[in-house]
């Protein structure tokens, strides 16, 4: 939900400002005249406050993971967890648990798609798919005959990679995000 603060300090035991919702062109208006509350259409669309948390968040999991990739799983968890906090910063209030279980699932898809698409422009490169292959055809063990041709098993490879490599920073930035909202509702207390 995305929230706006409206000054409005005359209004009987209200605090100096009302949360007002302006989202899919809806605002809650208080009129102070007649103490009501009314629903009025402003003809305009608000920024989605957590497009940038999201964004941030997924790049900060693919940048990590390209200095240390083993890593993955951290990074997907601390991406997961500054979405989280980030998000609280610009709303200015916790973030609700499935919100944050959202952002981290949209930053983990984020930071994972990053992640893939960086390694895949990498092996481009015919003298790293030459180096990856090399790497492959001495690590396969000896006992599984015939080996097989890797050249040609590449594109099915990078797929089946590609797949894990999202779903494994989505899981662990949920995983983030959860800890964060927890994190955020304890810190309130």
């Amino acid at each position: 939900m995305y929230l706006i603060l409206k000054d409005l300090s005359g209004l009987p035991g209200k605090s100096d400002q009302v949360k007002g919702i302006d989202r899919w062109k809806l605002q809650l208006v208080w009129s102070i005249k007649n103490n009501e509350c009314f629903l009025e259409n402003t003809g305009r669309y608000m920024k989605d406050p957590y497009l940038k948390p999201v964004i941030f968040g997924g790049l900060l999991i693919a940048m990590l993971s390209v200095v240390f990739a083993p890593a993955i799983f951290l990074w997907a968890i601390i991406g997961g967890y500054v979405t989280v906090r980030i998000a609280n910063k610009i709303i200015k209030e916790i973030v609700s648990l499935s919100d944050g279980l959202f952002l981290g699932l949209f930053s983990g898809i984020i930071g994972g798609t990053c992640l893939d698409v960086l390694t895949l422009v990498s092996f481009r490169s015919p003298d790293n798919q030459r180096i990856l292959i090399r790497t492959l055809g001495r690590n396969w063990p000896k006992e599984i005959n015939p080996m097989p041709n890797f050249p040609e098993l590449l594109p099915a490879l990078f797929l089946t990679t590609s797949i894990f490599v999202i779903l494994i920073a989505v899981l662990f930035a949920v995983i983030g995000s959860y800890g964060g909202v927890l994190i955020s509702r304890r810190k309130n207390k």
